[in-house]
């Protein structure tokens, strides 16, 4: 019989790292809403040593960093433990109904801060039971809750009120309010523009630090903005971008059809072009986009293209433009509508397929909202010029 490999345990059975050491922490936040010892050490240990180890290891990371979050706010305002909680009860076997008092965690879940948020309704409701759904689940919304409690009673430090959602992550109200913001701005700006445009806001409010705070808040889910506030504490700053090789590259041209958007270097385009050429906007976004809002900046110059029609605007004298988000290795991030255009019959339909580099490094950790493809998928690549730092790096 042929060899064969061990099968690896399956990724429950897998030892996580310990945390025995380190509960004082958890411990020492829990005690302003469970004063008792006994109560505490159960809520602890439904956290930490009951369901599978990645599950107790996720818990464990998530309540570490509330509860360091929680000390530096100076610990949680003394009427926490007074106000509105949903009960948490376990979830026993239907058919033996409540036949006592206690069949419920000693720990509720506050709501204060889901209620602020989303108000009274179904969708507080729906994160309400999702919370409530497990032991883990439970006490992480609640420690959510708290923080937020603790963070608003101390505006002045301007640290919002949390809310959890129903899975995996916490969403501090910090986020909450600010990622929709993004999220706009980033589809009709650009994620580059958008990104570059909030960090310089917070940088000048509350300068590196702020910048570092907003990096951890958002930069998972903006990758695009994690790298420009990483580049901001670096010493770079945002410069007008220079038109200059897209033009050299669309001499004798007729139209131009543009997929993606970055304000800046797309205004700059625009003005430096001459009249005669006619320059489209694919309308197809990830982000949602408000065209009727975005079109008039060009000034009439700037027309919407759609994915049934974009192939008019092919020829021998046209080119199609794309924003490109970093290169590494002969490979580049662009916006996933690129790949709604450019396919095999469509690459030979157009001139030139010209890739803009508006950011000159990879988005980090993840690119989201972007995709890789490889740099030969392009005509001509136009890198972005490179910064030199004017300070040393922020430790």
């Amino acid at each position: 019989m042929p060899h064969r490999k061990p099968r690896p345990p399956p990724p429950h059975a897998r030892t996580s790292p310990s945390t025995e050491r380190d509960r004082e922490p958890l411990e020492r936040a829990l005690r302003e809403v469970l004063p008792a010892p006994r109560d505490r050490a159960f809520v602890l240990r439904c956290i930490l040593d009951e369901g599978p180890p990645h599950h107790r290891g996720a818990s464990y990371a998530l309540l570490r960093v509330l509860a360091e979050a929680l000390e530096r706010a100076g610990g949680a305002p003394t009427s926490l433990a007074e106000r509105r909680a949903v009960p948490l009860r376990m979830r026993l076997p239907p058919h033996l109904g409540r036949t006592h008092d206690d069949d419920g965690y000693p720990l509720g879940l506050p709501t204060a801060a889901l209620d602020e948020i989303f108000g009274e309704g179904r969708a507080r409701d729906e994160l309400v039971e999702a919370l409530s759904a497990a032991p883990r689940a439970r006490q992480r919304g609640d420690d959510v809750a708290r923080r937020g409690a603790a963070l608003a009673h101390r505006r002045a430090r301007s640290r919002c009120e949390a809310a959890a959602s129903a899975r995996e992550r916490l969403v501090s109200s910090t986020q909450a309010r600010l990622a929709p913001a993004l999220e706009i701005a980033a589809g009709e700006l650009g994620f580059a523009a958008a990104s570059w445009l909030f960090v310089g806001e917070v940088g000048r409010a509350r300068g590196d630090e702020g910048v570092a705070a907003l990096r951890e808040e958002l930069g998972r889910e903006f990758p695009v903005l994690h790298y420009c506030a990483s580049r901001w504490l670096e010493g770079e700053r945002p410069e007008a971008p220079d038109p200059s090789p897209v033009l050299s590259e669309l001499e004798g041209l007729r139209r131009l059809l543009v997929v993606g958007i970055e304000a800046p270097e797309l205004d700059a385009l625009v003005a430096a072009l001459p009249s005669e050429l006619e320059v489209g906007l694919l309308s197809y976004r990830l982000l949602p986009v408000d065209w009727g809002r975005v079109l008039p900046n060009f000034g009439g110059r700037v027309e919407s293209v759609d994915l049934g029609t974009f192939q008019s605007w092919a020829g021998a004298r046209s080119a199609l433009l794309s924003f490109v988000y970093g290169e590494s290795a002969g490979r580049i991030h662009v916006v996933p509508a690129l790949l709604r255009v450019l396919g095999p019959d469509v690459r030979t339909q157009f001139r030139e397929i010209i890739g803009w580099d508006v950011l000159g490094g990879v988005p980090a950790p993840y690119p989201r909202w972007l995709v890789e493809i490889d740099r030969s998928e392009l005509s001509v690549f136009i890198p972005r010029r490179p910064h030199e730092p004017t300070r040393a790096p922020a430790p």
